[in-house]
């Protein structure tokens, strides 16, 4: 499920492409916020190549602005050219240590790459910067490298604060369904799946198989059913729309076979009790 790995990668348009905003920029700076802005635009509607060409040309005339930096490293990463992505990022680091999106950033391909340790270090660093709205993320990713280290509480424990401050954050509702379900408390998974499941995530087929799974394991073979034909029709044409249909005939198949041992039972317990010879 991709967007529970999470690399909350983050890029932003400039309102001002100077370090000091209250200074009257040069002509090479406002050219620079044009390739800026326009190399941005680029990257939020995924065109890799063209954000890269025009945040270079932003970079080569604005050499020491931490935002463009910051843009480039992901036009970079996003272009799989790792090193040179996490050249720029850091060159954006070093020009603004306040710039926590750009250190959000470096720890997130630092998590994608498995350097948990690196991660951890700036994922930390990022929550002393009481004034940033997204620690619910940088709590979550926190989580994600306990469970990496087999920190299974901590990363829990994790995933809680991230709620705490966004209650509506569905990946760590997905995140602590999993763990839940791993551990065989099946209603508390399946309460949590639910939540995976509303808001931004809606359109997330994984936390509605959660939700299935939970409820099978229940013998809520009724609500299975029901959530498996809305799988259908959400996810047609999908290899969900497969699953779903072996799925059903799995519940269907455990369903008939508890209502037959319902039945046999009701027989046993209505069967006359013959009195015995003395």
């Amino acid at each position: 499920m991709k967007f529970l790995i999470l690399l909350a990668l983050s890029v932003f348009m400039l309102t001002s492409c100077s370090s000091n905003s209250k200074k009257e920029l040069t002509p090479a700076e406002k050219k620079a916020k044009l390739y800026y802005n326009q190399g941005t635009r680029n990257l939020v509607a995924k065109d890799y190549t063209e954000a890269l060409k025009n945040l270079m040309e932003a970079a080569a005339l604005d050499s020491k602005n931490s935002q463009i930096h910051n843009n480039l490293g992901m036009a970079y990463w996003f272009k799989k050219s790792s090193k040179r992505a996490v050249w720029h990022i850091k060159k954006s680091i070093e020009l603004d240590p306040k710039n926590t999106d750009a250190k959000l950033n470096l720890a997130s391909i630092y998590l994608e790459k498995k350097s948990f340790s690196k991660a951890q270090d700036l994922y930390e660093n990022i929550l002393e910067d009481l004034t940033y709205e997204g620690q619910h993320r940088t709590h979550y990713n926190l989580g994600i490298i306990a469970l990496a280290k087999g920190q299974a509480n901590k990363a829990y424990a994790k995933f809680k604060l991230a709620l705490d401050i966004n209650p509506s954050y569905c990946p760590a509702h997905y995140k602590m369904g999993e763990m839940s379900f791993k551990n065989g408390h099946y209603l508390k998974a399946y309460e949590s799946y639910r939540e995976a499941g509303m808001g931004m995530c809606y359109s997330n087929p994984e936390p509605l198989l959660g939700q299935i799974d939970s409820l099978i394991k229940l013998g809520r073979y009724s609500e299975a059913l029901v959530k498996l034909a809305d799988m259908q029709e959400r996810f047609a044409m999908s290899k969900y729309e497969v699953i779903a249909r072996k799925t059903i005939r799995r519940v269907k198949a455990l369903q008939a076979k508890e209502d037959r041992s319902d039945q046999v039972y009701s027989q046993q317990m209505e069967a006359p009790v013959r009195s015995l010879d003395f």
